[in-house]
Order: C-alpha cells, then structure tokens, then sequence
C-alpha cells in the first residue's frame, strides 16, 4: 500500500503510475490524480494555442475525407435513432402507413408550420433540427413519425 501524494489516500501499489526514474519504479501520485493533472494541463495548453490546434484539425480534416464522411454519417445516424426513440418505439415506423425503412422515415410537425418554425429557431441544418427535437420537453405533442410518401401526402 502507498500513499498518493496528490489526494492523500492509500491505495494498491498496481494502481499508480510507473515512472522509471524513481528507484522502486512507483511515482508519487495514483492514476486517478495523474489522469486528472494530464487533463488540464492539456487543456491549459490548448487554450494557450487555439490556432495551433485548429490548423492541426483543418490538415487532418483535408488528409482524411473519408473519415470524417463516416464519422458524421455515423453521428446522424445515431442522432437519428435517439429521435425516433423519442418519438417512437423501438423500431422506428410510420405512423400513417407503419413503412420501417429507416431511409423514407422523416420527422412531420402534427400541426404545420415547419418552416416558420425552421425560421424562427434558425434551424438551417437537419442535424440542428434533430437534436432540437431531442432536446425539446415533450415532442411527442408536436412531432410524428412519418415516411416521406405519408409525410408529402
């Protein structure tokens, strides 16, 4: 057992960091409270350099297209399912025809007005909608699920 010297509490040998230049190979504080020093100090070093990282994200971005197409495919994907659960059931449905196919399923506001409401909450973008929907208190009053054919109809 050892004390950690950063929060004070005994803890297994196993459960601090290893450092090479100290003789028994044990450092002075537990994972926990190096973890939690790392974590700001990478913060404290990213504030200090936001340009630093941001042209670092831009080339990384322009290296890798694909990546970030899955990765924000991936994202909506996810958002998408968190909204019809939401709204739904388990399995996301239609509520006028009960088609499943998630890729004709979209969002219909029950009583009109999508676009004023689009304008009025700046809402440009599907994911902003999305996760507007998500976030409001009770959508099941103002939103359903239908497939496009329904929703046109």
């Amino acid at each position: 057992m050892k004390t950690c010297k950063k929060c004070g509490k005994q803890k297994n040998e196993s459960l601090f960091e290893v450092e090479k230049r100290v003789k028994s190979g044990i450092g002075a504080n537990c994972i926990d409270c190096h973890k939690a020093y790392m974590r700001k100090a990478a913060l404290n070093y990213y504030y200090a350099n936001p340009e630093k990282f941001k042209y670092r994200n831009r080339s990384w971005y322009k290296r890798n297209p694909e990546k970030v197409l899955a990765h924000r495919k991936k994202k909506m994907e996810e958002l998408k399912m968190a909204v019809w659960a939401v709204l739904g059931d388990d399995i996301p449905k239609c509520n006028c025809c009960g088609e499943t196919e998630k890729q004709f399923l979209s969002i219909d506001h029950i009583y009109g007005g999508g676009q004023k409401e689009k304008k009025l909450l700046k809402r440009t973008s599907s994911d902003s909608f999305y996760r507007y929907v998500r976030d409001s208190k009770n959508p099941k009053l103002k939103y359903q699920i239908l497939c496009f054919n329904c929703n046109l109809a």
